[in-house]
């Protein structure tokens, strides 16, 4: 499945605009803002533009390239949320079944309704979660660096995924949180939150094989996406970038040793183990935007895709509608959620320059992808700064690319 490439011009992207786009992102790594970045834009089945910038480690001198290989986080979710797609297509599950029914500790749960964490106080939930609460986050779970609730608190005592025991299972991550509960009733509101990571687990039981076998047999090796896994190899280890940290100076800090480690997580971990590289993710993307098929694979049908990339909220609404805690990575108007993704309703309510239908996600790392089916568009950007928020790179993408396109 070679990818070919074309010209700005014959992709109907006007080049000194791009070269705009280019100069802004190359001004965070001249200020020592980011190490370094890539970025590659594709229409249709052509790369247009493909840029590397800075290093991939500062210590080392290395640059990035095309080999860098990036930690892409919670850029793993839309490839698990497209493994339990898969599943529904085979038969094997579908989006209003209860989860407990697959997961028991999730059949009888609570919701939490006050107290405090010595003593959380609780009650049973209306409402089972269902698969579809954890592929659009309405099931009621969280991230407990969330850092604004009682229950953001027990996470991070009790199922924090950056401080999990090596020996520790997906199996029982998962009964940990639904021992701790939810937020609110399933469907009632938007939280962002361990919900692809339950979601993980749910394919290990339908499938019958680890996570990390599932998404290599189900996903990753028919799109040939060779260095998209959860842990390295030795070639690998030597092309992984250094991932860095923001200070309060807008500088970087170095996070961890001089060797990298083999693995993001101890645990495979559905919402953001994977490692991957700008190559392997746009055949991912690719596949997105041709509606399922890429290279003469279909892993999903088109109307399959059509439903994946529409928005699932509860009467149609933003999710800033339905937040009940903010910040989060949604944070602004016009912005639904669909099956692992989100999605653009309304450009004009975000006073920002998205186009409507498209979709996309991030990651920890400040990674970002977009695509506009309209426009047969692919959009993605990778770097290893922590946190996504530090600076708005999937905003000024949008505001200095999206003005560039003449066709």
């Amino acid at each position: 499945m070679t990818i070919e490439m074309t010209s700005l011009e014959e992709a109907g992207l006007h080049r000194p605009q791009v070269d705009r786009l280019l100069r802004h992102l190359e001004s965070y790594v001249d200020a020592g803002k980011i190490p370094g970045f890539a970025i590659l834009v594709a229409r249709d089945d052509a790369v247009a533009l493909r840029h590397h910038y800075g290093m991939a480690d500062l210590a080392t001198q290395t640059p990035v390239s095309d080999s860098t290989i990036y930690r892409i986080y919670s850029m793993t979710k839309p490839i698990t949320s497209t493994a339990l797609l898969m599943l529904a297509e085979a038969g094997m599950v579908d989006l209003n079944d209860e989860v407990g029914d697959y997961i028991p500790s999730f059949k009888a749960i609570n919701v939490l309704k006050g107290g405090s964490t010595l003593e959380p106080m609780y009650r049973p939930a209306t409402e089972p979660v269902r698969v579809w609460h954890l592929l659009t986050h309405t099931a009621g779970l969280t991230y407990g660096f969330h850092n604004q609730t009682i229950l953001d608190t027990l996470y991070r005592q009790h199922a924090s995924e950056l401080n999990l025991p090596d020996d520790l299972t997906l199996e029982e991550l998962v009964d940990r949180y639904a021992q701790l509960g939810l937020l609110f009733d399933p469907g009632h509101g938007w939280n962002y939150s361990v919900a692809t990571d339950v979601l993980g687990r749910l394919i290990e039981v339908i499938s019958g094989e680890p996570l990390s076998a599932a998404l290599e047999t189900m996903v990753l090796q028919p799109l040939e996406m060779t260095d998209t896994t959860f842990e390295l190899n030795v070639d690998q280890l030597e092309r992984v970038g250094a991932l860095y940290l923001r200070t309060e100076e807008d500088g970087m800090h170095h996070l961890g040793g001089a060797v990298p480690e083999r693995r993001v997580f101890p645990v495979d971990m559905g919402g953001g183990g994977l490692f991957s590289t700008l190559d392997d993710y746009l055949r991912f993307t690719l596949m997105l935007m041709h509606r399922g098929s890429f290279g003469g694979v279909r892993l999903l049908g088109p109307r399959t895709v059509d439903l994946m990339t529409a928005n699932h909220l509860p009467g149609g609404a933003d999710v800033v509608d339905l937040c009940r805690y903010r910040p989060q990575p949604i944070d602004e108007p016009g912005v639904g959620f669909g099956l692992g993704v989100s999605v653009v309703n309304n450009p004009a309510a975000a006073k920002n320059f998205t186009i409507a239908g498209e979709f996309g996600w991030g990651g920890m790392a400040s990674t970002n992808f977009f695509i506009s089916p309209k426009d047969q568009l692919s959009v993605i950007f990778m770097t290893q700064l922590i946190p996504s928020s530090a600076y708005s790179f999937g905003h000024e993408i949008h505001r200095l690319l999206i003005p560039a396109l003449t066709s």
